[in-house]
Order: C-alpha cells, then structure tokens, then sequence
C-alpha cells in the first residue's frame, strides 16, 4: 500500500493506494504517527481500494484514534467497503472507528456547520371588522379570546424555557471554546516540541498495551 498525503479545509487526507495487508500496519503507524509530531492530529485515512481491512490493522487504527484524541484530535477511515464498515460494527457499538462513506462526508465531520435556533413565534392573527353580535356570539368571541390568551401565555413560558436552555447551552459552549482557545493560544507561544509529543505518544502506547491486555481473555 502506497499512502499520499493531501491537506483539505483543516484536516489531513491519508489516501492509500491499493489492497491493504498486515505488513502494511508499520507504515500506517509511522505515517500517522509523523502527523501527530508536527502537530497534525485531524485525519482522514481514505482506502477506497481496499478489499478487507486486517484485523491487525483496524486495531492499529483505533488505537491510533485514541492518541488522537488525547491531542484533541480524531483520526477516522473513509472510502471502506460496506463489508469492512459491517466488520468494524461487530467490534462494538458505538463502531471502534468512525467510518464515512467519502471522504467530504469525513471532512464534514470535523467541520461541521455552524448550529442555528430560531425561536418561533405565534402566528399574527388578522382582526377584521364583523357586523353587530348577537349576545352568544360575543360570549363565544370572549371565551375564543380567553383561550387565545391562554395559549400565548403557555407558548410564551414554553419558548422562555427553551431560550433558557439555550442561553446555558451556549455560556457551556463559550466556556469550552474559551479553554481550547487558551490552549492554542499557549501552543502558539510556547509550541511543543518533538521530544514532548514523542513522550506523550510513547505513555499513551503503553496505556492503550496494558489495556489490551487486560482485555485479552486469559488461556
């Protein structure tokens, strides 16, 4: 397998050429692994040639993903074959991996658009001028006028809820854009260098091996 790298809007494509086998889990590791020590870690593996994924290599992929997430990044396949997304989704649920069937479907993944809630309104209701009521006719018009009333009023307390929880959702939200802003801004001043990632890498390796391990079933 052959693997070429091409960056698009923010993220990194890894597109391998050809069929993919367990001797090709080394270079997947080094290639990926090249990303994170230049600070990439928004990957996209593409192997849209790729009849079977080794088990070996999904496994390594996963694994990878977890280091990725540690540098609050994600690394994800697009381009498998529906057989290897059924593959991947016997592992476990939610899927080990995430799996996108094009690679602009992955790109969107990590940039997705922008969120938008519109609070909506009661309805304007036209008042037309009507000929004289008889006494039952304006009776029902007060009591359609009580129950209009009403409605406005719960839909007012409903739409008030819902602003609250918006108002909350988004002082959560600028609260976290506000920590990763700091963090970038700080690996913008003081950016890490290659022994610091390869001392994270190297501690995360370990970690991810006692936990397969642990997992292992025992003979």
């Amino acid at each position: 397998m052959k693997l070429t790298l091409t960056p698009l809007e923010g993220v990194d494509v890894l597109t391998g050429s050809g069929e993919i086998s367990s001797n090709d889990v080394l270079v997947l590791k080094a290639g990926i692994k090249k990303l994170f020590l230049s600070g990439k870690n928004r990957i996209v593996l593409e192997l849209p040639e790729a009849g079977k994924i080794p088990v070996d290599v999904l496994r390594e992929v996963a694994q990878l993903d977890i280091i990725a997430r540690e540098l609050s990044g994600r690394v994800v396949l697009a381009g498998v074959k529906p057989d290897t997304k059924a593959q991947i989704g016997r592992f476990g649920s939610p899927p080990i991996i995430e799996c996108f069937d094009l690679k602009e479907d992955a790109i969107r993944f990590f940039n997705p658009p922008p969120r938008t809630n519109a609070l909506k309104l009661p309805p304007v209701v036209e008042v037309k001028a009507a000929a004289p009521s008889t006494a039952a006719e304006l009776e029902a018009k007060a009591k359609a006028a009580q129950q209009y009333k009403a409605d406005i009023r719960q839909k007012e307390i409903t739409d008030l809820g819902a602003l609250r929880k918006l108002v909350s959702q988004l002082e959560n939200e600028n609260k976290l854009l506000k920590g990763q802003l700091l963090t970038m801004l700080n690996q913008r001043v003081n950016p890490p260098n290659e022994t610091s990632y390869q001392t994270k890498i190297r501690a995360l390796e370990s970690r991810i091996e006692e936990l397969f391990g642990e997992a292992a079933p025992k003979a």
